[in-house]
């Protein structure tokens, strides 16, 4: 979670973690950004928060619901760097967007870990200096609320 006068980290293992951080936090006028893993659950685009089996374990667009963007401000976005967020219709990323009224980034492909921001992909492991970056192997897409 970012405010513009600082960087907050939250670990999230649930939906009901996942909707406490965007609500118990203040304001948010900067973004959010969730380092993790998704992919489909099933049939269906979700991001996978905890490590349990059950319906507030993954995060997809039957619980979505449960989400709120009452604290975010205007020019707050959500951004997904984790793999396939953007894939399948809808994509949770879309999802995302749509629930908490906000743009959110994401990509439809993997991601790789690199000491490069940009890349490129290397099949060797990233050397262990600092800093290490998720990087998509695609591009981050857009998703606009309500599409």
């Amino acid at each position: 979670l970012f405010r513009s006068d600082t960087a907050i980290t939250v670990p999230v293992s649930n939906v009901q973690d996942m909707a406490a951080a965007l609500i118990s936090n203040g304001y948010i006028d900067g973004g959010v950004t969730y380092f993790g893993h998704s992919g489909l659950v099933g049939d269906l685009s979700g991001l996978f928060l905890g490590q349990d089996a059950g319906f507030y374990t993954n995060l997809t667009s039957q619980n979505v619901g449960l989400l709120s963007g009452a604290n975010l401000g205007p020019n707050a976005s959500l951004t997904l760097r984790s793999c396939h967020a953007g894939y399948g219709n809808p994509s949770i990323a879309q999802s995302l967007a749509n629930q908490l009224n906000r743009g959110v980034y994401a990509s439809d492909t993997g991601f790789y870990f690199s000491n490069n921001p940009s890349g490129p992909y290397s099949s060797q492991a990233p050397s262990s200096n600092l800093p290490i970056y998720m990087v998509p192997e695609g591009s981050m897409i857009p998703f606009v609320p309500n599409r």
